[in-house]
């Protein structure tokens, strides 16, 4: 069953409010719209039901305290994104993807056709390629502990933000490379807090990890 997404018209969310025995303090009335949202930082007018996204792996280059690290990404689209959809990779605390993201196409053999299958990138599924995110695809950077009401950060960037100008289909593997600084000291908690989310190009996410990304 497909998630209801927020554009739903049928996502409706509504309240009542009642006080001791029941009693009603009002009528019930809906949450703010999608369009008021945007004059009302912090709110939300509905909530999507995300869905686990399936396959979901990091291949790191260097481990080493400190070091630049190519993180290979890998992961399966589960609902079809239209054009300039996002892409966002959060790390633990004391990764950094700096001011200055950095984002591309792992190597060809990643996407070659070792089993000589005769269909192209469009077909999904499990025996199917592993596909690039395209030639335009863009990288911004944030801390996703940073609530909405404060402004962009200045450091400690722990949310690389992709853009892909292609559409992606459902079910279909992608894989992209991107660079990130390694924290500087070893912590247990760098084993969690690595999440994969899928969003609209209005911004709302769809899919997203359920538990944090392994290693490979």
């Amino acid at each position: 069953r497909q998630a209801l997404l927020r554009t739903d018209p049928s996502n409706v969310w509504r309240i009542r409010v009642a006080g001791v025995n029941s009693t009603e303090l009002g009528e019930l009335v809906n949450f703010i719209s999608l369009e008021e949202e945007p004059n009302l930082p912090g709110w939300a007018g509905n909530l999507a039901v995300l869905t686990p996204l399936e396959g979901e792996s990091l291949q790191p280059s260097n481990l080493s305290a400190g070091a630049t690290n190519y993180l290979n990404v890998f992961f399966q689209v589960i609902h079809a994104m239209p054009e300039f959809s996002y892409i966002l990779l959060d790390s633990p605390d004391g990764f950094d993807f700096t001011d200055n993201c950095s984002v591309g196409a792992l190597e060809d053999f990643y996407y070659h056709d070792w089993e000589g299958l005769p269909w192209g990138e469009t077909v999904s599924g499990p025996r199917a390629l592993t596909s690039s995110l395209g030639n335009d695809v863009n990288c911004t950077t944030d801390n996703w502990k940073r609530s909405v009401l404060s402004p962009p950060p200045t450091q400690d960037f722990t949310r690389a933000k992709v853009r892909v100008g292609r559409a992606m289909l459902a079910n279909k593997y992608y894989a992209f490379r991107i660079r990130i600084r390694n924290a500087l000291t070893w912590d247990a908690a760098h084993h969690d807090d690595w999440r994969l989310w899928v969003q609209s190009p209005e911004g709302y996410t769809v899919d997203g990890s359920k538990y944090t990304i392994q290693f490979n």
